[in-house]
């Protein structure tokens, strides 16, 4: 099992903002098997959007 957090900066409809990410790979002679993934919540980021 592997575990990976991200924080993730991206474009929503609402502005630019974060979001975390939490991936769970079951790997298994060096492939992953199964891939889980659980979202945090969103963070819009203040002021005017960079978004173009």
């Amino acid at each position: 099992m592997v575990a990976d957090l991200e924080l993730i900066e991206r474009n929503f409809p609402e502005g630019v903002g974060s979001i975390e990410m939490l991936c769970v790979y079951e790997v298994v002679d060096g492939r992953i098997l199964r891939a889980t993934f659980a979202t945090g919540e969103k963070k819009l980021y203040a002021g005017p959007s960079k978004a173009s």
